[in-house]
């Protein structure tokens, strides 16, 4: 009996991947533990990157779906239509912000964290609900701030996760669009590479996505470590939406900072 109750533990364990997930407060916090056998993941807005002002983030990116959301579903629209509407919407606003928009480093720190992640030799990639329509935009926004996923890549090819909502992999990017579930992207790209790291450590300012890369995860049977990164909450939390609106309201090529649609409002 003892035997039998030792032999079936050890099937269940040899089953289940080690997966650690936790909240980080900077980005420092979020890497500790990478080694030249660690596939690093991370997420881009709000984790990485983002714009200097309110207008263009990804706090006003699901403002505007949420809103658009009510909007529609009062107009008589089934919520999962007025979601897929108010999303379509959304993403034709988000590429036509962020062609050519300016980006800054979510902690100014992270840069060179990342430099320094890919010099351990540790390989990197970045995993973004942005869709692959903004993939050479985003490439240019990351070198503008110093960063560059094709340095100790995955893959230095590009490629098409397949679909009902293709991905797309480029420079280092595997953008899988608002529409799919980041976790269940990663395991087929990893799938169509054939590999298999040591382990992963993923990085993302949302738990869904933490959670969902967890889920998939586990098929693989990789050991995993979630970091809910939390440097950009407090932006998020103090998004002004009458700033944000305004910024909207008054956008064709140039946008209002923050302080100067603040002064507006005050008039």
């Amino acid at each position: 009996m003892f035997r039998s109750t030792i032999a079936l533990f050890a099937l269940l364990t040899s089953t289940l991947a080690y997966a650690e997930v936790r909240e980080a407060p900077t980005m420092a916090n979020a890497l500790e533990g990478v080694d030249a056998e660690t596939l690093v993941i991370f997420d881009l807005d709000n984790t990485v990157l983002m714009p200097p002002q309110t207008l263009g983030g990804e706090e006003w990116y699901d403002y505007f779906v949420e809103k658009r959301v009510e909007q529609f579903k009062s107009e008589g629209l089934a919520e999962d239509k007025a979601k897929e509407k108010a999303i379509d919407m959304g993403l034709k606003e988000w590429n036509t912000f962020h062609q050519n928009a300016k980006v800054v480093p979510v902690e100014k720190e992270t840069p060179d964290l990342i430099t320094r992640t890919q010099s351990s030799g540790a390989m990197t990639m970045a995993l973004t609900a942005r869709p692959s329509t903004l993939a050479q935009s985003t490439v240019s926004q990351l070198q503008s701030i110093g960063i560059d996923f094709t340095k100790s890549p995955v893959s230095k090819k590009s490629t098409t996760v397949s679909g009902t909502n293709p991905s797309t992999f480029y420079q280092g990017l595997l953008m899988v669009g608002p529409k799919n579930n980041k976790g269940e992207v990663l395991v087929k790209f990893l799938k169509q590479l054939k590999l298999t790291p040591k382990k992963i450590i993923f990085i993302d300012n949302k738990q869904k996505h933490v959670d969902n890369v967890e889920k998939a995860l586990a098929e693989l049977k990789i050991p995993y470590f979630g970091r809910r990164h939390a440097a950009a909450d407090k932006k998020i939390a103090e998004m002004n939406k009458p700033v944000v609106e305004l910024q909207h309201k008054y956008y064709f090529g140039e946008v209002l900072s923050d302080s100067d649609a603040k002064k507006v409002l005050k008039r």
